[in-house]
């Protein structure tokens, strides 16, 4: 929207306040419903997180009042500066009261929202995870940052330090170019990075069952916990799983049955000819259906020799190598 706002005056060569004012109000609106959805965006990594979020509804009204008020304020409580430089050049700004008082109102939602994902980083033990939460924190913090000057910043330093307003507009527009490569070159290194952060914190459990329904192993990742079929806190899940998968096909006359949803959980279901591999995640994605299937192929390609002669003993397959598997294909991203 700046961008269009400068092209307007410098390469029309025209002035035009009335659409210069309502590029402004545009930027200024698009801003503020930024700063809700970042906090909507924290609200639901906290719930991925297990991390109760007892004032997520104040939270979430705060910003969105916030949004409303300052949107409105702006309309009124905003002027163009006094022309400055050899090209006469204005912008306009909200007013210095209105903005002090946003920054302040705006304060301890930033703040509040930073110390919450250090503290989800901190109840992560996955290194990669834990960089990433703390890199989307970085990232967002600097954008923030960058938008809160852009709104009325740039008449703030003018009063105070003297620093003209086309310096001003000159310093964001680097600042947000800088911030902007450096986005494309995090997106182009972690791709998905949102996704991998989010999908780590949706998984539950994993159930590996025989294509009979029997029950071999079920993975806990809340607890990091591998059991088997003997030690399972409740070995009869696995028919209960099977009921539901073959009762489903019946009911559908479908053999491609992959997830159904139920509450607030979903079951993503991979079958193969000696395998039924369920995953129970918060969220169904795309994603989850290629992770499990590739932990599924790889368990069926290195035991396909003892799943066609299983006869129950659980001792032949290695539980450790099942869990680094689990956590190669599934759970680290």
């Amino acid at each position: 929207m700046d961008c269009l706002r400068i092209f307007i005056i410098f390469g029309a060569e025209a002035d035009y306040p009335e659409l210069d004012f309502f590029g402004f109000l545009v930027k200024s609106t698009t801003i503020f419903i930024a700063f809700a959805l970042l906090g909507a965006i924290n609200v639901l990594f906290s719930e991925y997180g297990g991390i109760t979020q007892r004032h997520s509804l104040f939270v979430q009204l705060y910003l969105s009042s916030l949004t409303i008020i300052f949107t409105g304020a702006s309309i009124f409580w905003s002027y163009r500066t006094t022309p400055t430089g050899e090209f006469n050049f204005q912008m306009y700004q909200v007013e210095t009261p209105m903005y002090i008082l946003c920054f302040l109102a705006y304060l301890p939602v930033a703040l509040f929202i930073v110390f919450r994902n250090l503290h989800i980083r901190r109840t992560v033990d996955n290194k990669k995870i834990q960089f990433k939460i703390l890199l989307l924190t970085i990232m967002a913090l600097f954008l923030v940052l960058e938008r809160a000057y852009s709104v009325g910043f740039y008449a703030l330093a003018n009063s105070f330090m003297g620093l003209p307003i086309e310096s001003s507009l000159l310093l964001d527009f680097a600042a947000l170019t800088v911030i902007s490569c450096l986005f494309l070159i995090i997106i182009f290194k972690y791709h998905g990075l949102v996704e991998s952060v989010g999908t780590y914190f949706s998984i539950k459990q994993l159930y590996i069952l025989r294509n009979n329904g029997i029950l071999m192993f079920e993975y806990d990742f809340e607890n990091k916990r591998l059991l088997d079929t003997i030690d399972s806190n409740d070995p009869l899940i696995g028919g209960f799983i099977y009921a539901i998968c073959e009762g489903l096909k019946g009911i559908l006359k479908s053999e491609k049955i992959t997830s159904f949803s139920s509450g607030n959980r979903s079951l993503i279901i991979q079958r193969s000819t000696n395998l039924i591999t369920v995953l129970v995640v918060t969220e169904d994605s795309i994603l989850f259906h290629q992770k499990l299937l590739q932990f599924m192929n790889l368990f069926e390609t290195h035991y396909k020799k003892e799943l066609e002669e299983w006869n129950g003993e659980i001792s032949i397959f290695d539980q450790g190598k099942i869990q680094k598997w689990i956590l190669e294909t599934i759970s680290e991203s």
